[in-house]
């Protein structure tokens, strides 16, 4: 199936897709994407990236490993990704874009429109979480590296967005919060994602349930 005519269609678009948002940084502003690693947006954007150039490999025959617990990881991510994102913009647009600097459509590609794309390859074509723990591994560690650099790395180092309690943290809202607060969202956050990850696991079994008796 990975290798049928209408599956390497749908990567090649795929991930020439991902190709130009991920290089878009380099026209936007002339940064590089790898000194832009404060969004979780970018991190599920890097995911996909990658995610979708190994799907094409796998489809013209360039790779052969599945790296499962990696593509399970971003599912989740995306997941997160899209939820975060949307709560809080629902809540109040400012909290997620306090500048209003990104255009309609990157907001819409970014937080939607590239997780779609990821999760129908990694559930109705490849076959995503056939490697339970090594998905969650690489889960904890994402969660743990992403809390860990914007406090460490990213906060020390920028002065926008302000908040009452701090500034530089890449999210207005948790300019707002003290460090303990902080340090309980970063936990509530990965509660959410096992959540979401224990969903995704169920419907990765259901969907290859399903395919074994078609």
């Amino acid at each position: 199936m990975e290798k049928s005519t209408n599956v390497r269609v749908f990567r090649v678009v795929v991930a020439l897709l991902t190709t130009f948002y991920f290089m878009l940084p380099l026209f936007d502003s002339g940064e590089s994407f790898v000194v832009r690693p404060k969004f979780l947006t970018l991190w599920g954007l890097y995911g996909s990236f990658a995610v979708s150039l190994l799907m094409l490999g796998r489809s013209f025959g360039w790779v052969e490993r599945r790296f499962d617990g990696f593509v399970s990881m971003v599912i989740v991510l995306n997941i997160l990704v899209v939820f975060l994102y949307w709560r809080l913009y629902f809540e109040d647009p400012a909290l997620v874009n306090a500048s209003g600097a990104i255009v309609w459509w990157k907001e819409y590609y970014l937080h939607l429109g590239c997780q779609i794309l990821m999760w129908i390859d990694a559930f109705f074509i490849f076959g995503a979480w056939r490697k339970i723990w090594s998905g969650l591994i690489w889960l904890v560690g994402i969660i743990i590296g992403y809390s860990t650099l914007i406090e460490v790395w990213v906060q020390p180092r920028n002065t926008f967005p302000s908040g009452t309690v701090t500034d530089g943290l890449p999210y207005p809202f948790l300019n707002d919060m003290v460090f303990v607060e902080r340090i309980t969202f970063y936990g509530t956050t990965a509660v959410t994602s096992a959540v979401f990850a224990l969903v995704t696991i169920g419907l990765a079994l259901l969907l290859g349930r399903l395919n074994k008796q078609s």
